[in-house]
């Protein structure tokens, strides 16, 4: 066999810079598979995925039959990765390959087996970077379509025609593969023709279907801000008079809402809409300042006021004294000890009045300041329900429209 193909390979019958059927005008047919070997996490960041497969073409060339010879019709020979060189090779590439490497250890990671008929089969194992545009509106509740997409680079559709191979699988995959964060769900191939200015090409899509898996993001994400919220809640069984309880608590979940919400977007692209874990952080985040909110309300409504009367009282008497002064002026001729026992009579009055008014002005002090107290208590205790209520009833709406819309 050896010899045969070597005879077959000779310069003078065969030509691998001038591909099979030139003679007769008729476009070469390649066959395409592949087998998906590993594969990293698609990358929100970079929009890209890596994976490592095992690549197939087969196509026939009948200037390497040998099906005449009898004796090895049913034959098959394996080419040394030395002769590859010789033989043409359809030049099929994959469109939405960022970056590639080609495995040499210990020799050359490739395939290359002659039948008699003139079939071949080649095969090379690939590690690629693909690019993938990643929907990420509902992000991290969200599936995920990627492509491979293969096409001939220099041959068009009348030299050359590449179709998925469905004598076997045209996408077959690992039963080892764990996607991390993913769960590959489906592979659908399809045939396509690639129009450009050059001319029109074959091409074909191969269409990954991945599920995202929630248990890292409800762990990471989710539990620890609704905690945070949850813990916000404290405050509205704190004692109203308790200011830098109340305070500490509010600031504390503020701001750790606000690094864990800067955190975790430092980790995202920059996108123009709205995620589905945006929303939820800033939520989360509106609830939790809406608690601080809350104790700045009822502080307000419980701060003691000073009484309102307090300057008119102080006119008032000193009004009194005057007009008690002028009218004892008037009472002449009195003499001086009548006028100073009617003074001190007008003070001790005075002092009566005084303190009359204060005893009124302090009994309608506590009224107000127990009337200020019960407001603030009761808004303490409808915040105990109206803060969680309103938290579930968000959850509610949330998980069912990223989960089912």
């Amino acid at each position: 066999m050896h010899r045969i193909v070597t005879d077959l390979l000779a310069e003078n019958k065969y030509d691998g810079e001038v591909r099979p059927n030139i003679e007769t005008g008729q476009p070469v047919v390649c066959l395409v598979n592949f087998r998906i070997n590993s594969m990293s996490a698609l990358r929100e960041t970079s929009m890209e995925y890596d994976m490592n497969i095992y690549l197939r073409l087969t196509w026939n060339d009948p200037r390497l039959s040998f099906s005449h010879m009898k004796e090895y019709e049913n034959e098959t020979y394996t080419l040394s990765h030395k002769q590859f060189e010789k033989l043409w090779i359809p030049d099929v590439f994959i469109k939405n390959e960022k970056a590639g490497r080609l495995h040499n250890m210990i020799v050359p990671n490739r395939l290359m087996r002659l039948f008699a008929n003139g079939d071949i089969l080649f095969s090379q194992r690939l590690s690629l970077s693909l690019a993938c545009v990643l929907d990420l509106v509902k992000f991290p509740l969200d599936n995920q379509t990627c492509k491979v997409t293969f096409a001939s680079y220099g041959h068009t559709t009348d030299d050359l025609e590449i179709i998925w191979d469905y004598t076997r699988w045209p996408t077959t995959i690992s039963p080892s593969l764990d996607v991390p964060e993913f769960k590959l769900i489906d592979v659908t191939n399809h045939n396509c023709i690639s129009k450009t200015s050059t001319g029109n090409f074959s091409c074909l899509e191969a269409i990954l279907y991945f599920q995202r898996k929630m248990e890292y993001y409800l762990i990471q994400v989710y539990l620890p801000s609704s905690l945070v919220v949850v813990l916000s809640w404290l405050s509205f069984w704190i004692d109203i008079e308790a200011v830098p309880a109340r305070i500490s608590l509010g600031l504390l979940t503020v701001l750790t809402m606000s690094t864990q919400n800067s955190d975790f977007a430092s980790q995202m692209p920059r996108l123009s809409y709205v995620k589905a874990v945006d929303v939820w952080m800033v939520m989360c985040l509106v609830f939790v300042f809406g608690a601080l909110l809350e104790y700045a309300l009822v502080n307000i409504l419980a701060r003691k006021q000073k009484p309102k009367q307090d300057k008119f009282l102080s006119a008032l008497v000193k009004q009194a004294t005057l007009t008690g002064l002028q009218i004892s002026d008037k009472q002449v001729p009195v003499r001086r000890q009548a006028r100073l026992g009617n003074s001190n009579k007008i003070e001790e009055e005075t002092e009566i009045f005084k303190e009359n008014c204060a005893d009124d002005d302090k009994e309608k002090s506590n009224v107000t300041e127990k009337l200020n107290r019960n407001r603030a208590q009761f808004v303490d205790k409808f915040s105990r329900y109206a803060f969680p209520l309103s938290f579930g009833l968000f959850n509610l709406f949330y998980w069912i429209y990223y989960s089912y819309i």
